[in-house]
């Protein structure tokens, strides 16, 4: 079994009812986020990124700097996109890796 794990959680890559790409095709973005005011605000930001069809998983980082990782298809959208769902009035993302 393929086995992609962040947080100390496992997703079944070969599960293609909810990203039906080879593994191959995942890409991770890693944005630093500046400012988010609330947990509420935090978790509705993930729940909004998960729910697209284009990204399999997004976590936030729990120790250090806030950092959000993004695993999603390369095919269908880039950092530079992710990062414009994540920016809005009092949140700022800045992508540090990919």
């Amino acid at each position: 079994m393929n086995v992609f794990t962040l947080k100390n959680e496992a997703v079944d890559e070969t599960d293609t009812t909810r990203f039906p790409y080879d593994s191959e095709m995942a890409c991770y973005a890693i944005l630093w986020v500046k400012t988010i005011a609330s947990d509420v605000i935090k978790n509705e930001l993930l729940d909004e990124l998960i729910s697209r069809n284009d990204v399999q998983d997004a976590r936030y980082t729990t120790s250090g700097p806030l950092c959000l990782v993004v695993k999603y298809n390369g095919l269908m959208t880039s950092p530079s996109q992710i990062q414009g769902v994540v920016n809005r009035p009092g949140i700022r993302a800045v992508i540090v890796g990919c």
